[in-house]
């Protein structure tokens, strides 16, 4: 029954993580906050089952490296990495390999413990590597096509409305270029006159451009 529960809240824990980075998004501080919290559950459950003092006590040997093992590897930075694929890829991607864990222990069951490899083993192995690499290949071929159907969309809903406004603005300052030409001589015709009155026709004839631009 504990290790049935256990199996479901693993599995329920992925889940959860989707909607918590929805509002929580700060991924590595939710992942402290597990740790310790865990660690707090383990430290009451623990002495709740044995308050002996010699069971609390570490030394420099084999167990205290267990423990900063487990406690370095096993959970900071597996629910770190677990955390990170699930809010890039989603909860079904890191939960699919798990069952690699049971395929770790029977090669090292073997090597390290002389243990039997039997053909049932074999083959159980065989079909594990075997769904694993045909779920990674169509989650794959899915993110890629929500990627381009995302990629199609935007292209849809904004490239169109940009082209309009630009082509608006580019009419609108063609014709006011039109109207600056018509209204708005770019030279003066020569006089006869002295230097003094030259400026003075100039400025007329600028004068008169703005108030014909301004009333249309």
């Amino acid at each position: 029954m504990f290790l049935v529960g256990s199996v479901l809240s693993y599995g329920l824990w992925f889940i959860f993580q989707v909607k918590l980075f929805k509002v929580f998004p700060c991924k590595y501080l939710s992942t402290m906050l597990i740790c310790i919290t865990a660690a707090v559950q383990q430290v009451v459950v623990g002495l709740c089952i044995d308050h002996s003092k010699s069971s609390w006590r570490l030394g420099f040997d084999l167990h205290l490296i267990t423990i900063l093992y487990s406690g370095a590897f096993a959970t900071a930075a597996t629910f770190c990495l677990v955390s990170w694929a699930v809010a890039e890829r989603g909860p079904t991607y890191p939960s699919m390999f798990n069952p690699l864990s049971l395929i770790t222990i029977a090669i090292v069951e073997a090597i390290f413990m002389h243990e039997e490899l039997k053909l049932g083993s074999l083959i159980g192995m065989l079909v594990i590597i075997i769904g694993l690499y045909a779920f990674l290949g169509a989650k794959n071929k899915e993110f890629k096509y929500l990627n381009r159907k995302i990629s199609e969309t935007t292209a849809t809903t904004q490239f169109p409305a940009t082209n309009g406004i630009s082509n608006n603005i580019d009419k609108s300052n063609a014709g006011c270029d039109q109207s600056a030409k018509v209204f708005c001589p770019s030279t003066v015709a020569p006089t006869k006159s002295a230097d003094d009155r030259a400026d003075v026709t100039n400025a007329d004839s600028e004068n008169y451009c703005v108030t014909r631009i301004t009333k249309m």
